[in-house]
């Protein structure tokens, strides 16, 4: 742990040593005082510090103190307790290996820290911080001191890796943020990040991907923090959906959604949206969230009644777009469902929508996740290819391959048994790996007994 000293004596050899001992174990030490560097420039102690005695100061009082851009001490001013006892005949001193962050009037050196050549820390102030006087918002001397320990404190390093889930993005280019923060990782997708020690969240973000967060990541003074790893998943983005002008006629509709039983809210790009099929699938109407908790749909038509209108939904959450089960015919000036007593809608992770899926190849998440015996892996392609689906545990070994072959376009549906085959699968994670010619997947699964 860091240690502070206030001295005006010179230490004798033997607490020098001790000192000198503790830097050499990697540590760090921070010492105010006014004539620390008269009394000690010439023994070896001083070295430690990275600075220079210049004079003891005697003739140039302290007034205040202002801290040196590009260090931590930058946005802090401190006036001082001029001509006091702890105003006389303050050192003046100067850079050698270590970088100067505080001076007084006339630009005359009073603070210094040095990293030690990564060995060790120290900070060495000839003013003393008893004598500051605190000022306004920030500028306080208890906010000086967690600057200084979080400098003598040596940072911890969190590594790990990243996988882009499909997609033609350049890990390269993902953004690795924690704690103030940043780093891009290699062409592997490893990455480390230095940072103070503390509990932290990691995200990692890409342009057309989900960003991914992991929180609650313990990080500690000079260790390393591994296996904080992620999987981007490409992120397709709201539909756009347009809905057809020249009508003659409308309807409106004030309806409540669920997807598998959940409530779907207007949060994020949720998106609801009306539908008639024609000689094509044509957008009747786009519905708008209302603050009181219904989706309220505005929906035309050319035809003064009799037209069925099918529902969709897009969720942001999992990008993907879903059918709605329910449908209406169509008939102008009427109004179905009320504010208090809204239509309701229902949608399910199997409802997605063939047309929109093929317009690329992804794959979905498995149903249902957790499962005890069985799930089904879903994907859509959108064009003819080898596809090969495969299950791996997390060492990364081939469990099972439940499709290699070529397969035209189309939405598939796989159902995965566990219970088939000469080896039962244990309860644990296992990763669902899609590979087609142009695209790789993964995804994770939970296996519960």
């Amino acid at each position: 742990m860091p240690e502070k000293m206030v001295v005006r004596q010179p230490l004798c050899s033997v607490e020098q040593q001790r000192l000198i001992d503790f830097l050499d174990s990697g540590k760090a030490v921070y010492i105010e005082g006014v004539d620390f560097a008269k009394n000690h420039h010439n023994y070896n102690l001083f070295s430690y510090f990275g600075c220079n005695y210049v004079h003891n100061g005697y003739s140039a009082n302290v007034h205040y103190l202002t801290g040196v851009d590009g260090t931590f001490a930058e946005n802090y001013q401190f006036n001082y307790q001029y001509d006091s006892d702890s105003d006389y005949s303050v050192d003046e001193i100067s850079a050698d290996e270590g970088t100067i962050f505080f001076t007084s009037q006339e630009e005359k050196s009073r603070g210094v820290y040095y990293d030690g050549n990564g060995q060790y820390r120290t900070i060495y102030t000839s003013t003393l911080l008893g004598a500051m006087i605190d000022g306004t918002e920030n500028n306080t001397k208890a906010n000086l001191m967690t600057e200084y320990l979080s400098y003598l404190t040596p940072p911890g390093i969190i590594e790990g890796t990243i996988t882009l889930n499909g997609g033609s993005g350049n890990v390269e280019e993902v953004v690795v943020t924690t704690g103030g923060a940043a780093t891009n990782p290699d062409y592997s997708g490893y990455y480390t990040i230095s940072v103070a020690p503390g509990t932290k969240d990691v995200t990692a973000s890409l342009d057309g991907y989900r960003d991914s967060t992991i929180v609650g990541v313990e990080v500690f003074s000079d260790q390393v923090t591994g296996g904080i790893d992620f999987i981007l998943e490409v992120y397709n983005g709201p539909p756009d959906w347009e809905q057809i002008s020249g009508t003659q006629y409308y309807m409106f509709l004030k309806g409540e959604i669920t997807l598998e039983g959940e409530y779907f809210e207007g949060i994020g790009d949720n998106m609801a949206g009306a539908f008639c099929w024609t000689d094509s699938l044509e957008c009747r109407g786009i519905a708008t969230w209302q603050a009181t908790g219904f989706w309220f749909f505005y929906i035309v038509s050319n035809v003064n009644i009799g037209e069925e209108i099918t529902f969709m939904i897009y969720d942001s959450e999992t990008d993907t777009i879903y059918n709605c089960n329910e449908t209406i015919i169509f008939e102008n000036g009427t109004t179905i469902g009320t504010p208090f007593d809204p239509y309701r809608l229902t949608a399910s992770y199997y409802s997605t929508d063939v047309e929109y899926q093929l317009l690329y190849t992804k794959l979905n998440s498995n149903f249902p996740n957790p499962f005890m015996h069985s799930t089904t892996i879903s994907f859509g392609l959108k064009e003819k290819s080898h596809v090969n689906v495969s299950v791996y545990n997390i060492k990364g070994q081939l469990v099972v391959t439940l499709i290699d072959g070529e397969m035209v376009p189309g939405i598939y549906e796989i159902p995965w048994d566990v219970n088939i085959g000469n080896k039962k699968p244990a309860s644990g994670i296992y990763f669902y790996k899609l590979e087609t010619k142009n695209n790789t997947f993964i995804k994770k699964m939970l296996l519960i007994h």
